[in-house]
């Protein structure tokens, strides 16, 4: 699936999207106006239909974002997606469309932005390398690939002769 973004700011979302949104989204998603992104999976839940792409403006990292953003320009679905529904309490109801690595996973989507999380950025990469990503998503997905491999890198030991 791809989609253009139309807007960056949440001034042009519903109430409900935007009821869900902490400060600092509320400002701006880091999305450039008339840029296509590949979408890696969505989320429905009662404030709205939610894309995950790369975007951000620190840099290319997951981002779940108001498909009220965007205009679709390609409806077509990664072949291999799965769909999960789950009633959370308090009467949510939850979907999740994606990759089975982002799909199948005990903690869904979830674990691209919570701690720890850099399992979860691992599988969006392997969701990632199985969709057809155009020239301007290229330099993001290398960028976000090298944020994870830095994550994943063991730390130096000190050299102690230098003290």
């Amino acid at each position: 699936m791809k989609v253009v973004a139309r807007h960056n700011s949440a001034d042009t979302l519903s109430p409900a999207a935007v009821a869900h949104l902490d400060s600092s989204e509320v400002a701006s998603f880091g999305l450039e106006i008339g840029r296509e992104y590949t979408v890696f999976g969505m989320t429905l839940d009662r404030h709205g239909l939610f894309v995950l792409i790369l975007a951000g403006k620190h840099g290319p990292r997951p981002s779940t974002v108001s498909i009220e953003l965007f205009d679709v320009t390609d409806p077509r679905l990664g072949e291999d997606w799965l769909f999960r529904h789950q009633h959370e309490g308090g009467g949510t109801l939850h979907a999740m469309w994606g990759y089975p690595e982002l799909v199948e996973d005990e903690m869904g989507f979830d674990g691209l932005f919570s701690e720890p999380r850099l399992s979860a950025h691992h599988a969006l990469i392997d969701a990632i390398h199985r969709e057809d990503i155009g020239e301007s998503e290229r330099a993001d997905v290398e960028a976000f690939e090298a944020y994870v491999k830095r994550r994943t890198a063991p730390e130096e030991p000190q050299d102690e002769s230098q003290d």
